[in-house]
């Protein structure tokens, strides 16, 4: 069973901000509506920045948001990144605690996710997850340690992320994955990688890549993108991509199982302490040129 005819898709990825993105979380959620998508994600890197205006929009165009965040985490086998989806504002505020501890450490111990991971769900990580990396590596046995170490710890709430780019490779690629993931009876999902509302920002993103990443227009790199393939895909174009309609069938029931409603009914500005007579932008101005003297002396 794969999508209805003429029914949007349930995209489970999508990046905002810090270089990484080029469109707000409004600007994704109007252009996904307009594809006539039903559910969409905003998965940040190491960043739930962006979910109270994401939740805000969804409910003013009348779609499902879905809210999780991508980190590094560390296993024996190597650290790896990952993608957490909150299923409740418990799962919320156990994915906010996860990436508190991810900052300060720069990655979040493995220990610390099979201890705490009640109301998450992970995605195995796209091109540098655990599965694609060990898999070129050859190291079968150390992907099947830290596969059944998850299975353990998360059950039925670990999905292998299928990833297609338009990069050469990335047809075979997306077969191997299904195919470990039939193998072992893991459900897989697709998880293309969107960082941009529409193709013709993809300039944009690669310039804001280039100075997230100190490089010069004319230098090469991994991270750079190399393509438009980043924007929201049409769901013709998401399903030429990744053709096995179970895979969608996966991420929809998945995104139904995971709304929740993140705003509570009410909320309430907390007070800010403020020196007599100053406004907070006043305020905000006098720290940030203190701060700016201080590290531009």
């Amino acid at each position: 069973m794969g999508p209805e005819p003429g029914a949007g898709l349930a995209l489970l990825t999508a990046e905002s901000y810090f270089g990484r993105g080029v469109s707000s979380p409004e600007r994704l959620l109007e252009r996904a509506r307009a594809l006539g998508h039903t559910h969409l994600a905003l998965t940040d890197w190491r960043s739930l920045t962006g979910g109270v205006r994401f939740f805000r929009k969804a409910e003013e165009l009348g779609l499902k948001p879905l809210l999780g965040a991508g980190l590094p985490l560390a296993t024996p086998e190597g650290t790896f990144p990952v993608l957490l989806l909150a299923g409740s504002r418990e799962g919320y505020a156990r994915l906010s605690a996860h990436l508190s501890q991810a900052l300060a450490e720069g990655s979040l111990p493995l220990a610390a996710l099979l201890e705490d991971n009640a109301d998450l769900v992970l995605l195995t990580g796209g091109r540098e997850g655990f599965p694609s990396r060990l898999l070129s590596a050859r190291r079968l046995e150390a992907l099947n340690r830290l596969l059944k170490t998850l299975e353990a710890a998360f059950r039925d709430r670990l999905f292998l992320a299928l990833y297609h780019a338009r990069l050469p490779g990335d047809d075979r690629r997306v077969r191997i994955l299904r195919a470990l993931a039939q193998d072992r009876g893991l459900p897989y999902v697709p998880a293309l990688e969107v960082r941009q509302a529409t193709p013709e920002l993809y300039p944009l993103l690669d310039a804001l890549t280039c100075a997230r990443l100190g490089l010069g227009v004319e230098q090469p790199h991994p991270e750079r993108p190399r393509n438009e393939a980043q924007a929201l895909p049409s769901k013709e174009e998401a399903l030429d991509r990744i053709p096995f309609p179970e895979a969608w069938a996966n991420a929809r029931a998945l995104a139904e199982s995971l709304a929740f409603p993140l705003l509570p009914e009410r909320m309430l500005d907390p007070p800010v302490p403020l020196p007599p007579g100053r406004t907070p932008q006043e305020e905000l101005t006098r720290l940030a040129q203190e701060a700016l003297r201080r590290r531009y002396p």
